[in-house]
């Protein structure tokens, strides 16, 4: 009996043996085995062999040869990489490292063999608070590998995102080629605008400044405005590529608290070889019945070199440029107020004696604008489409007919802007000449005669078709941005028609296209005194 429960004992443990031998042996066959890998990093020349000698020139200035080598790079600095894999693998790890040959080599890691990964971000990062844990929110770049098809990826030998295999039985070491990184070149690596936090990208911030001709070398008033930015051969299509908004705020029934304006640029800075286009809307100050009252749109051009000179790609000159002769606006990167700002930096445009009457070209020139007293009817009219203090006269609606229309060019016809409501005053207005509009059902022929006591240097036509309340009005010149949005404006030089630097007192135009419908037209000049002959 005794054997016998001997034997059953001795059975039931080998069955247990058996059975944890064959479940060890599942486990094992079916477990992945870990792996050692580790990542070798090296900076990659700043030279490239297509020759783009303006890419050279900036890396060439960038220099982080101690950050990756130096005595305390180790102790400072981590090898960030973000890797992804199958099954939703997606890891950020921060690696120490240590110096090999001509780079640095990182500390193991252990992933699955026979497994692929993805390399989606690699980069030399340093922490941005000691104290704080190495997290992607707790560092910034100092250097990194750039993505396919960014403007750095020929400087590399793998761009990212690229996939490797781990390998059981092989030596895992992965190469990788890193660049000195700065943010404000963060496009030209292919990273996201605020990528993980630590990236800003290409952002540049504006002072727009009045400054007094007799006085240029200080600054008088921050000028309130409303601004949009535009790539500068779209301008005229309508597709702002940013809508920055107004510089100020609104505080009391009063503009107040003007300030800078901060805005991402539409591409990388090297490769803005045209500028950037700022469409801006001044405002006076003041409100009328809780609206802002803008003055015309205008637009002006920062040059490269200015937006290079900003971002430290270039060297520090601050010397001013003049980019709109006939406003005296001048644009310069000059040095924040404040030295404790992130960017000490900004970018100034200094518009000359800013706070004068818009409606005034400058000179003893005049602004006239075509007046019947049947059709016209004063822009003032109109301050639900648009606030502003431009005087002036919408015409229609005009059908069409074989008789031509006649209207008087009206100069200095403007002095009731200021008065509440604001008016057009045409009994004050001097006959500068006359211009006749012919509508024939298809054309719209416009011709003018300017007297010889002045001196024809501007003309700017408006002509629209519509019914009056339509949306958009054609009273109004209007264009419509890329969003759809319907921006009214009264700068002559968004009318349909815009011709300047005339030396003939006499001038016609012919447009085609028309369908028969009502149409309104806008007709302004600049005249100025005649010349003795």
């Amino acid at each position: 009996m005794k054997n016998r429960r001997i034997n059953s004992l001795i059975s039931a443990v080998a069955l247990l043996v058996l059975v944890w031998a064959c479940s060890r042996s599942e486990v094992s066959d079916s477990s992945t085995p870990k792996v050692d890998i580790t990542f070798f990093a090296e900076n990659s020349g700043p030279t490239l062999k297509n020759g783009s000698l303006d890419l050279d020139a900036i890396l060439a200035k960038l220099d982080c040869d101690n950050v990756l080598l130096g005595e305390d790079a180790a102790a400072n600095y981590r090898l960030m990489v973000r890797l992804t894999g199958a099954n939703a693998f997606d890891k950020t790890y921060f690696l120490a490292f240590d110096p090999v040959g001509a780079g640095v080599a990182s500390e193991l890691l252990q992933l699955n063999a026979d497994a692929t990964y993805s390399i989606e971000r690699f980069a030399l990062v340093e922490k941005i608070d000691l104290n704080g844990d190495w997290t992607v929110e707790n560092t910034q770049m100092v250097m990194a590998t750039p993505e396919n098809n960014s403007a750095f990826m020929d400087y590399v030998a793998e761009a990212l995102p690229f996939e490797f295999t781990v390998g059981k039985y092989e030596k895992n070491r992965i190469e990788i080629d890193l660049l000195c990184f700065n943010q404000q070149i963060a496009p030209a690596f292919g990273f996201e605008w605020f990528d993980y936090n630590i990236v800003q990208g290409d952002e540049v911030c504006v002072f727009i400044n009045c400054i007094n001709e007799n006085d240029p070398e200080h600054y008088h008033q921050v000028y309130p405005a409303d601004l949009a930015a535009w790539v500068p051969f779209d301008l005229n299509s309508g597709n702002a590529y940013w809508d920055i908004g107004p510089n100020y705020t609104v505080v009391d029934n009063a503009i107040t608290g003007i300030y800078p304006v901060c805005f991402p640029l539409y591409a990388p800075a090297i490769e803005m070889t045209d500028g950037l286009t700022l469409e801006i809307r001044p405002a006076f100050g003041e409100l009328n019945n809780g609206e802002v009252i803008y003055s015309d749109v205008f637009t002006v051009t920062i040059p490269q070199s200015i937006i290079l000179e900003y971002l430290g790609l270039t060297s520090y000159v601050g010397a001013p440029i003049l980019i709109d002769e006939i406003r005296g606006i001048t644009v310069k990167v000059d040095l924040a107020p404040d030295p404790n700002v992130d960017n000490p930096r900004f970018i100034h445009l200094e518009y000359l004696n800013c706070l004068e009457d818009p409606n005034d070209p400058g000179g003893n020139c005049e602004t006239a604008f075509a007046y019947n007293e049947t059709y016209s009817s004063c822009f003032f009219d109109y301050s639900y489409l648009i606030s502003s203090n431009r005087w002036g006269w919408t015409n229609g609606p005009l059908v069409s007919s074989s008789t031509p229309y006649e209207f008087t060019m009206l100069a200095g016809a403007g002095g009731g802007q200021n008065e509440d409501p604001p008016q057009c005053h045409p009994e004050s207005g001097i006959s500068a000449g006359t211009t006749t509009v012919t509508y024939n059902g298809s054309l719209v022929s416009i011709s003018m005669n300017i007297s010889s006591d002045f001196d024809l240097t501007q003309v700017h036509v408006w002509v629209a078709e519509g019914n009056a309340g339509d949306d958009p009005d054609p009273r109004i010149p209007h264009y419509q941005k890329n969003n759809g949005d319907i921006v009214y404006t009264l700068s002559p030089g968004k009318y349909t028609v815009v011709d300047e630097g005339l030396t003939e007192n006499t001038w016609n135009t012919t447009l085609d296209g028309f369908g028969g419908r009502d149409i309104y037209v806008i007709v302004h000049a600049v005249v100025c005194p005649a010349l003795p002959q």
